[in-house]
C-alpha cells in the first residue's frame, strides 16, 4: 500500500496538537486522546511522519506514528 507523507513544513506545524483515536491502537483504545509531539523527516525522501504520544496510564510514554493518510483518516481533532 503506497502512502501518503507530511512535508516537513505541515508536519512541523502539528506540533503540540491534540488528538482522539477514531480506531483502537496496540497501547490506546478508540477515543484515547493523544498529543503530536515528534516529527520524523528521515522516512522518505521528502516526507515526514508524526508521532502521537497517547494520553495512557504507562510507565513510559506510549506513542504510535502516523503518515499523513494515516493520521488524517485514523485520528480526529479535539
Amino acid at each position: 500500500m503506497k502512502h501518503d507523507y507530511f512535508t516537513v513544513e505541515d508536519a512541523l506545524k502539528l506540533l503540540g496538537q491534540r488528538r482522539r483515536a477514531k480506531v483502537k491502537f496496540p497501547w490506546a483504545p478508540r477515543g484515547t486522546t493523544g498529543t503530536v509531539t515528534r516529527v520524523d523527516a528521515g522516512v522518505v525522501p521528502g516526507g515526514c511522519t508524526v508521532a502521537i504520544e497517547w494520553d495512557v496510564l504507562e510507565i513510559k510514554p506510549m506513542m504510535d506514528w502516523f503518515t499523513k493518510d494515516e493520521y488524517e483518516g485514523l485520528l480526529e481533532k479535539i
